[in-house]
């Protein structure tokens, strides 16, 4: 990965400037949109299946993508950013005309929704970080100490805060933080909130 063509047909070139700073939502998504509009023949031909294109697109595309995705703080124009990108894949692995009139609601149906890959993988990595009781998980249940200061608080910067990375895990399972600390400290029930919010998700 040093600026090297990948691929047999060489058509897709990671830029060296991706190399040398810190990955991004937005740079992940242009990359991996780089890799659906190289001129490599596998998305249009007839002849494999629809099995082996969506193993092809989970390996090339998706794991550029979704690089990292564990650490994201997602707001809702990032949800808007991923639902948009992830339906041109799949219109160009499904065959499926502009002019055919159907919805992306009705595509996706289809598929695996690519946000639900990210909320298993970022709820399975909160669990990870809560069971290995080292400096990542002393940050994320850390609190400041000291008492609050007394009278009116400093004003701070306007607007609503800012969201932080817990926020999406509580808005996800519907618990508290302390409460999805308690069950991800089990395996087994944290198997099972996993599997309870996807499954909730697709239904």
């Amino acid at each position: 990965m040093s600026g090297q063509s990948t691929g047999a047909s060489g058509a897709f070139q990671v830029p060296r400037r991706h190399l040398h700073r810190k990955r991004s939502r937005k740079d992940g998504l242009c990359m991996a949109r780089r890799v659906i509009q190289s001129p490599i023949p596998l998305w249009k031909d007839r002849s494999l299946h629809r099995d082996v294109k969506l193993r092809l697109l989970t390996s090339l595309v998706w794991s550029v993508s979704l690089c990292g995705c564990d650490l994201w703080t997602l707001k809702a124009a990032d949800r808007k950013r991923i639902e948009g990108f992830e339906v041109t894949p799949y219109r160009r692995l499904l065959r499926v005309s502009w002019t055919g009139q159907r919805t992306n609601a009705s595509i996706l149906e289809e598929l695996q929704p690519l946000l639900d890959t990210v909320r298993k993988r970022k709820l399975r990595y909160s669990g990870h970080v809560v069971r290995a009781r080292n400096l990542c998980t002393h940050i994320l249940e850390g609190r400041i100490a000291g008492d609050r200061p007394r009278g009116r608080p400093a004003r701070g910067p306007r607007g609503r805060p800012a969201r932080r990375w817990t926020d999406n895990i509580q808005d996800w399972s519907g618990m508290s933080v302390a409460h999805c600390t308690q069950t991800a400290r089990n395996r087994q029930q944290c198997r099972k909130l996993v599997h309870c919010v996807i499954s909730d998700r697709q239904h």
